[in-house]
Formats: C-alpha cells, structure tokens, sequence
C-alpha cells in the first residue's frame, strides 16, 4: 500500500509538474529537427539524429531530472521525515520511486525515437533496435542518477560535469575507451555509433550487443545498490539546503 503510495506521490510531485510539459516540447522540437536533417538522406539521419540528440543529450537530460528527484525530492522538500514513520522499507520507497522514475525517462524518450524515426522513415528493425537500446540506456542513467541524489547534496550539478566532461566526450573517442561510458554501450546496443572513417579499423574491437546489454544492467544494479545502502545507513533530522 505504501509503496503504492510512495509511488504515486512521487509521480505527482515531480513527474506531472509544469518541467514535464516543457521536457514533452523538447521530445517535438527534437522530431522536427530532424526533419531538414533527413532530407535527401534519411537512411543515415535517423542513426545520427538518435545517437546525439534524442539519446545522446534527451535522455540523460531526463534522467538527470527525474533520477535525482527519486531520494532528493523528499530530502530537500524535509517530507522523508513522514515516510520514514510509515511501514514502509526504505528498500520499497526507493525502489518504487525509481520505478516511477525509469518508466517517465524510457517513455519520453522512446516516444522521440518513435517520432524521428517516422520523420526520417527509418526501417522497423532499425527503430526497435534503439528501442531495446533506449530501455537499457534509461535504466542505467536513471539509476546512475539516482545513486548521485543519494550521494551527494547537488546531485544536479555532478550530472551534469559527469555528462559533459566525462560520459559525452570520452565516447566519441575511436578506440576501446569509449565502452568506458554509458554512452558508448547504448550507441553500440543500438548500433548507432559513428567512428571516422580513418579509425575504422576500431570498430573489430566493439564489444557484442549483448555485452553492451549486461554493462548497462549491471551499472544500474551497481547504482542502485549504492544508493541503497548510502539511504539505508543515513539519517535525515529535517530539510536540507
């Protein structure tokens, strides 16, 4: 019941707020970007248009939003206090925020490869190839993220250095380094990468799909286990700002 609840107050609180709408326009600008993009050669802009826009920067950016909010919500709000006196393991709080928290990332971001794709008329096998990347990528990042709002006072603010300085740049480096990254797994489950053509010989060195699959599950079960031992060990007196 309680994890129902939690569940509910949280996609209340921070999913259906005035931000989502605005995330919901980006997902439409990001579709009609595409367009112009995919004219004359929209074989390879629908790769493209995924891989650096709509899972590249959207993605992350959602899950930066809503996995933050998933432990820090309540912190900041000093609402943790009631569901900390209410039969409910924190186990099943976290847990059925995150829940919550994964499903607003994975639909918001699959609903804009679902529109670029029938912009730019990519093929069915190609669309539900990103999909199946898009689910992996969506629980890896929501997770990362929660585990940072579990960690530390301005989780926002470490995503976004993380994202820009680390996840983003290091994979688009063409070499093993890349699969270093989130980023790189998603791109090489969904068979999106890009690699310059005089670095074409790195591409024997990608790792198989599957491999990429079982890196993003086993960052978000990483992450996720973090997050709930560093919520399971804390105690929260009140507010924090």
């Amino acid at each position: 019941m309680f994890a129902i609840l939690a569940a509910r107050v949280y996609a209340q609180t921070v999913v259906f707020r005035s931000r989502s709408a605005w995330l919901a326009i980006a997902v439409l600008v990001s579709a009609a970007v595409a367009i112009p993009l995919g004219q004359g050669n929209p074989g390879k802009a629908f790769p493209m248009i995924a891989r650096e826009l709509t899972l590249g920067f959207l993605m992350p950016l959602f899950a930066m939003l809503f996995g933050t909010a998933v432990i820090r919500e309540d912190i900041e709000r000093g609402t943790l206090g009631y569901w900390l006196t209410r039969p409910i393991h924190r186990r099943t709080y976290l847990l059925s925020r995150f829940g919550v928290a994964w499903a607003a990332v994975f639909t918001l971001t699959a609903v804009g490869i679902v529109l670029d794709s029938i912009v730019l008329a990519a093929p069915t096998s190609q669309l539900l190839t990103v999909l199946l990347a898009t689910a992996g990528g969506s629980l890896a990042y929501t997770a990362f993220f929660t585990a940072l709002g579990a960690l530390v006072k301005r989780p926002f603010v470490v995503g976004v250095v993380a994202m820009l300085f680390i996840d983003a740049p290091v994979s688009q480096l063409p070499m093993a380094a890349r699969y270093l990254t989130i980023r790189g797994h998603v791109e090489n489950l969904g068979d999106i990468s890009w690699i310059p053509p005089q670095f074409m010989s790195a591409l024997l060195d990608a790792p198989s799909p599957i491999y990429s699959a079982a890196v993003l599950a086993g960052v978000a079960g990483a992450a996720l286990a973090l997050a709930l031992l560093k919520f399971q060990r804390s105690e929260f007196t009140g507010a924090e700002t």
